[in-house]
């Protein structure tokens, strides 16, 4: 059954690439990359870039504001 499934997908791969989501859907996977560890016990915070953040000003400022806890490496 496993094997009629992914032999389906490869079959018609160019018509599913082309629905609605899947493209969107593979680029997110691929952009997926694991969080980085710190050593030590500290805790691991991610940032993200935000959308329409001219210069990433907002996220600087969130880094900044996160430096000043104890026990976090920014």
């Amino acid at each position: 059954m496993v094997l009629f499934v992914i032999g389906s997908v490869w079959w018609n791969w160019d018509h599913i690439i082309v629905l609605p989501g899947v493209s969107q859907l593979l680029m997110f996977i691929k952009e997926r990359e694991p969080i980085p560890h710190v050593s030590g016990n500290k805790p691991t915070i991610a940032v993200v870039h935000f959308d329409n953040d001219n210069d990433q000003k907002n996220e600087k400022i969130l880094l900044d504001q996160l430096g000043t806890f104890e026990g976090l490496a920014v």
